[in-house]
């Protein structure tokens, strides 16, 4: 195995160094010259346009033609389209024609780590290939890498990569030749041929940080990134040579005063390296100032002109920054006086500091509005970052308090970010111009009105795309409404009710709403069913697992899809009775976060990737049943179910799949319905069905799916049956049907659905079997005891089994807690049998608490079964150890026990308690026996000492 390896590594290794894997253009790379033969109707032809300073010349061994070509690939240097290409028609017997172009030029010894890419077809039947060649003197040849056969039939591409080669840096003249040899008849054709090199010399700009900034700006560092900088390199900016600090050949940072920022404006950044080489020129963008807060009045007023950058108010062409450059504490800004304003934009941006506010009062009741943001529907608008918040409390009843021009999305609001409808007037105007970019998913649009507003307030929500979506109560009142329509809403973030808010959010025909995050309702959600056609309905489709909780209600008709990879947990008790899809992702429910499907309700979906993961509970109407299908599973198994019946009575149907062992179900009676009696009852998983009232007058059946953990290996053999369990042992019911969707393959198992004979009565149900054979789906190996039994030293394990089919091993675990169980002991199962075996293990470092084991028992293909775990009550005498002692005695009892030793006569000769690690030192005492007494129930142990 080692040499296999070790051989595998070194051809992966001489790949790598030689023939590469396709190259990517990167940083400091230039494709010299591209040979593309598309415009030649023979060869040879005008090479391709070369980089600056280089030329290129083409030559060849004859006169070639041309063929059909092919564009680049995914490899390829430059992007060629499809085309001609050169072609060698009609050779037969060995021979060395060649295709050749030489470089040189002013500025070739700049350049060094050559890659060569081209692509080669080659006819079916015709033995060809190509070796690369290199010289610097266009007479003496050098063959580089492996030798490359071209695709048959179709053109493949490949790369050289001669970065590794000293002789090819910084050389004046170099030639590259394809050696052709064609050995049998047949055609080869070479199209777009690339050369690729770095300049090792010229410096050249990657990036800049920051790459715009603000006119007016104070004095700042420019990080400049990139390749080839020498030590005492130097950055002008539009010109102006900056003092700059050398970091490495990709990194330098240069000082850029105030001056050379103070007007706004694009501006050259170039790089020279000692001796006059200069890089491409780089843009910086200086942007117009913004009109800045200062704070400089004696009141947070918006109106007071020595609060401003400029010592005056903004006005209708201003763009408005509140930030902490010049106080560095949280502030408030206001609109205080009942004067309306109109500025371009509005950013409130913290940063780093503590939070901004910015706060229409209810005092400023100004129509149409007090603050009016934007010029035109295109421009930004308003911009709101993490710990900055904007309040419209207007006290207009009417019209917007806060108005943004257009409906463009103009509005940024930031993850952090909020803004605060706190007034009875409009929110539309702002609402319709939030945008939805990156960094917005979890701003924050929080309505929390005044207590004077009227008990309803309409929302302007649909057709919006929100960030976090809050919704409170009036303060002092006892509830809120939010009516609206929800048509095509998007909740990015959470979607959260207060305590007394009530939303009720209507959907008419065919739209839908989209939450992408949590779901909490303190107050009551209703989606309301706005029309009576096709089905509308709420999707939960975010990317990271959500939890949908609270006080939720579904009017008929709105249906409800899980559509989240991650998964959706439900924490609150829910109706249905429009459709339930299930796209991707669990539904995870539990008994008391219920998913409740009406009898109208339909199911669209269920697989492997998407059910409903916990009990799932659907209503019927009086009458047959024909496919009621729970689509059920749990963990990662996906079992749905199926109920039929020819009559039943209105009910609801409760199921739930149980994991692990039918509970009883080593207690198999002889059969109540003249069928034959059950051997062995799964112990994969069971499941129950309650119906609520009870289903009076059912008779019917269910289907049951099995995968390849339940281990049926001949789902088509009469013994396979389903198995019904009312409390007093299982009971064989039979089989009515069997679906295999998946046969079982050799020494594996089968995939499909059974279908069980007439019942009338509910309980527990699982998949069952009357064969003695074990070999015959085994369901797994049938465990009829499990014991454990405390010992003087140790623990006794032991257990029995019916069958056994492909059982590796047992593994006997232990836990304290009966959660995090370990292995303390192995033993080896008899494979496959059909005998009852006994078998037994000792755990031989038992502590004396409470203890809990259970089997696991694994199959030779590594599938895991656990069996029930039992519970082992402590020991009423704890041990002393070492026994006789030397120095010390190890406890088993809780620290901070009094432990007292005493003499034969009942002399206390120490006193002391417990430490964390239960040692007590008897150093000090002379060899004899004595006694040890716990305070702990007054428990006296014997020892004796060395």
């Amino acid at each position: 195995m080692t040499t296999l390896l070790t051989r595998s590594l070194k051809n992966k290794l001489i790949n790598l160094l030689l023939l590469v894997s396709l190259p990517i253009l990167s940083r400091g790379q230039t494709t010299l010259v591209n040979y593309d033969f598309n415009t030649a109707a023979s060869y040879p032809a005008s090479p391709a346009a070369t980089a600056t300073g280089i030329t290129s010349a083409a030559t060849s061994s004859e006169m070639f033609t041309t063929g059909t070509g092919s564009p680049t690939g995914a490899g390829a240097y430059a992007t060629n389209a499809p085309g001609l290409a050169l072609a060698m028609n009609s050779y037969s017997g060995s021979n060395a024609r060649y295709f050749q172009f030489s470089l040189a030029g002013a500025t070739l010894p700049k350049y060094s780590a050559f890659k060569i890419y081209f692509q080669g077809y080659r006819s079916p039947a015709a033995a060809v290939t190509l070796m690369l060649q290199y010289s610097l003197d266009g007479t003496n040849y050098t063959s580089f890498g492996t030798v490359y056969t071209p695709g048959a039939g179709n053109f493949t591409e490949v790369s050289y990569d001669l970065s590794g080669v000293p002789v090819l840096s910084t050389v004046s003249n170099l030639s590259f030749r394809l050696l052709t040899s064609i050995n049998t008849s047949g055609t080869l054709r070479i199209d777009n041929f690339q050369v690729q090199a770095i300049n090792t010399v010229d410096p050249l700009i990657g990036s800049l940080s920051p790459s715009t900034i603000e006119a007016g700006t104070p004095g700042f560092d420019l990080t400049v990134t990139g390749s080839s900088f020498k030590p005492g390199a130097v950055v002008s900016f539009n010109g102006q040579a900056l003092a700059t600090t050398y970091n490495s050949g990709t990194s330098l940072v240069a000082a850029v005063p105030a001056a050379a920022v103070a007007t706004a404006g694009s501006y050259s950044v170039v790089v020279t390296n000692p001796g006059g080489i200069a890089s491409p020129a780089t843009t910086f963008t200086v942007t117009p100032a913004l009109l800045r807060w200062t704070g400089g009045g004696s009141s947070m007023s918006w109106f007071n002109p020595a609060n401003w950058s400029t010592n005056a108010v903004p006005g209708t062409n201003d763009d408005v920054l509140l930030d902490h450059r010049v106080i560095t504490t949280s502030y408030t800004v206001s609109f205080d006086q009942n004067t309306a304003v109109s500025v371009k934009s509005l950013t409130v941006n913290p940063g780093a500091g503590d939070s901004i506010f910015v706060v229409v009062p209810a005092a400023n009741t100004v129509s149409p509005a007090a603050l009016t943001l934007g010029s035109t529907d295109a421009t930004p608008a308003l911009k709101i970052y993490n710990k900055g918040v904007v309040t419209n409390a207007s006290g207009l009843t009417s019209n917007a308090g806060i108005d943004i021009i257009g409906t463009a999305a103009t509005f940024f609001l930031y993850n952090g970010g909020s803004y605060r409808q706190a007034s009875s007037a409009g929110h539309k105007q702002v609402a319709e111009n939030l945008s939805a970019i990156a960094g917005t998913e979890q701003g924050i649009f929080d309505f929390r009105l005044p207590g004077n507003v009227t008990g309803s307030y309409t929302l302007s929500v649909a057709n919006r795309t929100y960030g976090t979506l809050i919704f409170r109560n009036r303060p002092g009142q006892t509830s809120t409404n939010y009516p609206g329509s929800a048509n095509s809403l998007v909740v990015r973030g959470n979607l959260l009710i207060g305590p007394g808010a009530v939303v009720t959010a209507t959907i008419n025909t065919t739209n839908e709403v989209r939450l992408l995050g949590n779901v909490q309702v303190q107050g009551t959600l209703l989606f309301k069913n706005g029309s009576s056609g096709a089905p509308s309905q709420v999707l939960a489709a975010g990317a990271s697992s959500q939890t949908i909780g609270g006080n939720i209600s579904f009017e008929p008709g709105i249906g409800l899809t899980v559509n989240n990879p991650a998964g959706v947990t439900l924490a609150t008790p829910l109706s249905l009775s429009g459709p339930f899809a299930l796209t991707n992702g669990l539904l995870t429910t539990t008994a008391t976060s219920l998913l409740t499907l009406s009898s109208t309700a339909s199911i669209v979906g269920g697989s492997p990737t998407s059910f409903v993961n916990g009990p799932l509970a659907r209503k019927t109407d009086a009458g047959a049943l024909s496919a009621l299908v729970f689509p059920i599973g749990s963990g990662t198994n996906y079992r749905p179910l199926t109920l039929n019946a020819t009559a039943q009575d209105a009910t609801t149907y409760l199921v739930i799949q149980n994991e692990g062992p039918a509970p009883d179900y080593n207690n198999l009676p002889a059969s109540a319905l003249a069928l034959p009696q059950l051997t062995r009852v799964s112990r994969a998983r069971s499941y129950t069905i309650t119906p609520t009232p009870a289903a009076n007058n059912f008779s019917g059946n269910v289907k049951l799916s099995f995968e390849a953990d339940d281990q049926v290996n001949a789902p088509n053999d009469a013994s396979f049956v389903i198995g019904k369990n009312s409390g007093s042992g299982w009971q064989n019911i039979g089989n009515s049907a069997i679906n295999v969707t998946t046969a079982a393959p050799t020494g594996g198992y089968a995939s499909g659905t059974i279908t069980s004979g007439t019942f009338t009565s509910f309980s527990t149900f699982a998949l069952a079997s009357t064969s003695a054979d074990a070999t015959i789906n085994p369901l797994p190996v049938a465990l009829t005891s499990f014991t454990a039994r405390r010992q003087a030293a140790n623990v006794a394990l032991s257990w029995a089994t019916a069958t056994e089919l492909h059982n590796a091993r047992f593994e006997v675990q232990r836990s304290l807690d009966g959660q995090l169980f370990t292995t303390v002991a192995i033993v080896a199962g008899q494979g496959t049998t059909a005998q009852a075996r006994q078998y037994t293990a000792l755990d031989q470092a038992a502590p004396a608490a409470v203890l809990y084991y259970r089997l696991a028992q694994v199959d030779t293909d590594g599938h895991t079964t656990f069996s029930p775990a039992v519970a082992l009550a402590g020991t009423t005498t704890a041990a002393l150890y070492p026994n006789p002692a030397r120095d010390r005695l190890v406890v088993p009892a809780p620290a901070g026990t009094q432990v007292r030793v005493l003499d034969l006569t009942g002399r206390v000769l120490q006193t002391g308690f417990l430490p964390p690690s239960g040692e007590v030192s008897v150093a000090s005492l002379p060899a004899g026996t004595y006694l040890l007494r716990l305070s702990e129930g007054a428990q006296t142990l014997r020892f004796s000492k060395e």
